[in-house]
């Protein structure tokens, strides 16, 4: 077995390994103080979630999972997993604590065998990471018990049922062919699609595809994702129809922009009436904050590829929109009334990760000076708010504003993490920070084997389109990143973001084991494209397709393959699990 070579490793990455691991071992160790097994011994133990042959870095990715993500302590640090459905790493709960008790029962039940296990804690809101390694890749309900002096119980102070899943145990599979040869395979595929097509003969959308109804995510995936194909490959026959139809798309996209007199000005629509939605509800009286970002992007790639300065002035533009209209707190409102401007009712703060990256992107790339102490101000207020209170909320286009943790997702945690990753001024402690938003991630999104209980668990109606649980299993391609709570299922786009951060943190600490990770991501992607004849990577990662395609997704995927195809393609020399 060959071990897969590491990302570039930087004398601060060493700086960095060393302080995460001693927090971590020591975290651990004050965790574990407070939990005293009594259940199973290691003799008559099933091993829990370890795998029956570790690969390369199982022993690794298993003993890892014994430290909690960010555990929540009473009146100091928030409980952010109170609608949590699933755990890689040992949770802490929200369990009462009773002042006559000297200590609390834990007794833990698997739904698939029955089998009961038991340990001692002294305090219910603790995690348990001794009694975690010995639980099943299953369902779980466990109960908290308050014990008095006497070793009478009090009361039931907790309940919590939850799944266990498996931790990493890879890298998994071996792709059918390479990243560059899968970018190519689909954005070339999609060229060449109808709906695409249509563009170059008519120089606008057709009605026959509803994601043209939200123009800034999907026209602006598109520009980026025809500019990118002609650059990558400038040789193909194709090149020069791809750059062309990226150009008429930017084209029509500027004149969906609101006036140069409006307090949005120049911002790209999120929503569209002028071709049918379908199903897919849309607001054209709002615009959501984030998606502008993604014509800004496009903006910029157009710019990079033509040198034509319209498109950087038009990203330009958004960006001082941004800045005419940031909040004193430092961020923006989620969403925007477009008659007024101002934040629409009931809108959510938005969590600026991808502004930052657009104002990085200035500033890194054209020596855009003048929006970085706006930068400076998102990215304080996201320390101060979702870093602390760990409020990852969902923020997609069809995802209304929800209860608190009621509906989490994995996007903005990941970019934060690159942000810092990628910030060479980033101190220790930061760092520390961008590798536990990773590890949240993994822990609530990331589906890594056949294992998982998620894989037997029915998360939409029987029979409905987004089933994909059938007789034999769920038809879900694995590893996979799931997209959010309310949607929890696995998404293209989730496992290009998840691949970018894991680069990234493999790039900055040196660890092989999130190359490791990214790799088997990155597999899932072109397997999945493989098993549905090689064409545009799927939106969604199952073996049974469905219409609710948004092809930016691909495009995504396609993209983070081609960015980092000499790190992702190395064989890994580990065979299929």
């Amino acid at each position: 077995m060959r071990r897969p070579t590491t990302c570039k490793i930087t004398k601060i990455g060493d700086i960095v390994l060393t302080v995460i691991f001693l927090s971590s071992l020591l975290l651990s160790t004050l965790t574990m103080a407070g939990s005293k097994n009594r259940g199973r011994t290691p003799a008559d133990s099933s091993d829990g979630c370890r795998p029956a042959e570790p690969s390369l870095y199982g022993q690794e990715a298993f003993e890892a999972t014994t430290l909690p993500v960010r555990p929540g302590k009473p009146g100091k640090q928030p409980f952010w997993n109170v609608h949590a459905p699933r755990f890689i790493y040992a949770p802490a709960f929200d369990f009462a604590t009773r002042k006559e008790a000297k200590s609390y029962h834990l007794v833990a039940r698997s739904l698939g065998d029955s089998a009961q296990y038991t340990a001692n804690i002294d305090q219910p809101w603790l995690s348990f990471p001794s009694l975690w390694q010995q639980l099943p890749c299953d369902s779980i309900t466990l109960t908290a018990a308050a014990i008095g002096s006497n070793g009478e119980i009090i009361d039931t102070v907790g309940t919590r049922t939850f799944m266990k899943s498996p931790a990493f145990n890879g890298p998994y599979h071996e792709p059918p062919y390479s990243c560059r040869e899968s970018g190519r395979k689909s954005l070339q595929a999609l060229l060449h699609q109808k709906r695409i097509q249509h563009w170059l003969e008519h120089e606008k959308p057709g009605n026959d595809y509803w994601g043209w109804a939200n123009p800034a995510k999907i026209m602006g995936g598109l520009i980026s994702g025809m500019i990118h194909y002609a650059t990558h490959f400038p040789d193909a026959e194709d090149a020069a129809m791809a750059k062309e139809l990226a150009r008429i798309v930017a084209d029509f996209l500027l004149t969906l922009r609101e006036p140069e007199d409006h307090r949005l000005a120049n911002w790209p629509l999120t929503y569209w009436d002028g071709v049918s939605s379908g199903r897919h509800p849309i607001q054209p009286d709002r615009i959501k904050t984030n998606f502008v970002i993604n014509a800004g992007m496009a903006f910029l790639d157009m710019y990079d590829a033509t040198r034509e300065k319209g498109y950087y002035r038009a990203a330009l533009q958004i960006a001082e929109t941004f800045e005419a209209v940031q909040n004193d707190s430092g961020t923006w409102p989620q969403m925007f009334d477009r008659e007024t401007g101002r934040a629409a009712a009931n809108a959510n703060q938005l969590i600026p990760t991808w502004v930052i990256m657009f104002f990085d992107r200035l500033h890194r790339d054209y020596g855009v000076t003048r929006f970085q102490t706006l930068r400076q101000r998102a990215f304080r207020w996201c320390m101060e708010k979702p870093v602390k209170t760990y409020g990852w909320y969902a923020q997609f286009l069809d995802t209304p504003p929800g209860k608190r943790y009621k509906n989490m997702s994995r996007d903005e945690a990941n970019e934060l993490a690159i942000i810092i990753l990628k910030t060479k001024e980033a101190t220790p402690k930061q760092l520390q920070i961008a590798l536990e938003l990773l590890r949240y991630a993994e822990d609530q999104f990331v589906v890594w084997d056949q294992r998982d209980p998620v894989l037997r668990t029915r998360w939409f109606r029987k029979g409905t389109r987004f089933d994909g649980l059938e007789a034999q299993g769920s038809d879900w391609f694995v590893p996979s990143v799931l997209e959010q709570y309310k949607f929890y299922t696995p998404i293209a786009g989730s496992n290009a973001i998840m691949i970018r951060a894991y680069v990234a943190a493999c790039q900055r600490a040196g660890r092989p084991i999130y190359r490791a990770k990214a790799v088997s991501l990155a597999n899932t992607l072109i397997r999945a494209q493989d098993y549905h004849g090689g064409v545009d990577i799927p939106t969604h990662l199952r073996r049974t397709l469905i219409d609710d395609d948004f092809i930016d997704n691909g495009i995504n995927a396609a993209l983070v393959l081609l960015e980092y195809a000499d790190i992702l393609t190395t064989r890994t020399g580990v065979e299929a699990k």
